[in-house]
């Protein structure tokens, strides 16, 4: 099994975005996550990604309005996880591209949990917290922080919310600061998406 985690979602639709595109398509392999926030990965190819929308908070008893993403093989979709597929996404048929495990050590190394880096799209960050490892879970909770108030500036506008995403992990990838504590470093990303943010 799998988790999906901003806190556990229950009833949230996790598809294999086969295309790459963020949209559900007919065809396109989905399930809906039991009242655990778990999911069964096995049936989604290895070589997709994944993707999660929808279903309930389970931890605030509030409905989930953001989109979660994990590249391909992944066991749990995580705001971490997402920073991850964003880099690789973004990459994607430039002269450049980031591979997975590059990607997954830019995002474990700008957010201070390099002993993580293997663990970031396999581990859940809440269970771990459970057990008295809260750095994952604290690091999930300031990127899940920024990806709930974009998503809330501009709830009909995904190609702006993405924008300011992909502003945000292109950071990950200078070796600079945190991009996701620095205020100035949101407000420019926000700025960025130009007039599909409302904030």
């Amino acid at each position: 099994l799998g988790f999906a985690v901003d806190g556990y979602l229950s009833g949230a639709t996790v598809y294999g975005d086969a295309n790459g595109n963020l949209v559900l398509d007919a065809g396109e392999i989905q399930t809906v996550t039991g009242s655990d926030g778990s999911f069964n990965t096995a049936i989604f190819p290895d070589d997709v990604p994944l993707v999660t929308i929808g279903g309930i908070d389970i931890s605030t008893g509030e409905t989930f309005t953001g989109t979660l993403t994990a590249p391909a093989g992944s066991t749990n979709i995580t705001p971490l996880t997402t920073l991850v597929q964003k880099l690789v996404a973004d990459t994607a048929g430039t002269d450049t591209p980031i591979s997975v495990a590059d990607a997954t050590a830019s995002v474990a190394s700008s957010l201070g949990l390099e002993g993580d880096a293997a663990e970031l799209l396999t581990v859940d960050p809440a269970a771990l917290a459970e057990s008295g490892d809260t750095t994952q879970l604290q690091a999930a909770a300031k990127v899940a922080a920024v990806i709930n108030l974009v998503t809330a500036a501009a709830p009909d506008d995904q190609a702006a919310v993405d924008s300011v995403l992909s502003a945000l992990t292109a950071d990950l990838t200078d070796g600079g600061a945190d991009p996701f504590t620095s205020p100035t470093a949101i407000e420019a990303a926000l700025t960025a998406a130009g007039d599909g943010i409302q904030v």
